[in-house]
């Protein structure tokens, strides 16, 4: 299951409201585990980006949230070449390129991906029936479990 970054913000003590799937999933509440989880490498930067200039975490606890999602959580490189050649593809349709790569991320990997994203999640139907890929939100999720 590839996570999209929004899900990851909470490590870098960024309150994401009540969809801290981490947490949910680190408690065992889900039905899912943490060895299941992917994410790509981007959203390590773009973790970094927000946290810096959006919310201005300290450097220290953004050091320490980046290292360990690397220790828990599998990594995908955003540089593997089916991802990039995927990403270009779909930024015709999908403007933000950080989502593009994570969606590819999940099409090459043919991994479920759990996203907030709206432009993302309004394109699901035609995004499976081109790709075969599972896309779903936090609430679809926990609702499984």
């Amino acid at each position: 299951m590839i996570l999209d970054t929004t899900y990851i913000l909470p490590a870098a003590e960024i309150d994401i409201g009540p969809r801290d799937l981490l947490s949910y999933i680190y408690e065992g509440k889900a039905v899912i585990s943490m060895h299941e989880i992917k994410i790509n490498t981007i959203s390590l930067f773009e973790l970094q980006m927000v946290a810096a200039k959006k919310y201005h975490v300290s450097p220290k606890i953004v050091g320490n949230a980046i290292n360990a999602l690397v220790n828990k959580v599998a990594m995908v490189p955003f540089y593997s070449t089916d991802i990039i050649q995927i990403a270009d593809a779909l930024s015709e349709r999908i403007k933000d390129y950080f989502d593009c790569i994570i969606l590819a991320t999940a099409i090459a990997t043919n991994e479920e991906l759990v996203t907030e994203d709206r432009k993302i999640l309004d394109a699901r139907e035609a995004l499976k029936r081109e790709y075969g890929i599972t896309i779903t939100d936090y609430d679809e999720l926990l609702n499984r479990s």
